[in-house]
């Protein structure tokens, strides 16, 4: 499945994952002038994921990894992907059409993991 993302500083949605009402709040961490020199983007995309049950804030959005993979045992994965195949870091343009983000149910997560060679448990 995939996630909506738009090329909006800060903006949240309601969406169902594994049969959970989620609310999703997407927003832009820009670098302050001091630092942006040091990087490749002026900032960052990060999420927060809240629901009945838990509630995690700031998710980096890091393009190649399962960015749930800590709470898998009791959710599915999200993984964040630079369609051009270079794993670069996300640029707020760009974001929903090169930068993209899916959501793997928990039933199929642990062989999408392995699948692309990612970390199990």
């Amino acid at each position: 499945m995939i996630i909506p993302l738009l090329e909006s500083a800060e903006y949240t949605m309601r969406i169902e994952l594994d049969l959970i009402l989620c609310d999703i709040r997407v927003y832009w961490n820009e670098f302050s002038e001091a630092v942006k020199s040091s990087y490749d983007t002026d900032g960052f995309w990060a999420m927060d994921l809240s629901n009945d049950i838990f509630s995690i804030e700031g998710i980096k959005l890091v393009g190649g990894t399962d960015l749930m993979w800590p709470y898998s045992h009791a959710f599915g994965g999200f993984i964040f992907y630079d369609m051009t195949g270079n794993n670069e870091d996300a640029q707020f343009e760009g974001i929903g059409e090169r930068w993209q983000l899916s959501y793997i149910p928990i039933a199929d997560i642990q062989s999408v993991r392995q699948e692309l060679g990612l970390e199990t448990i």
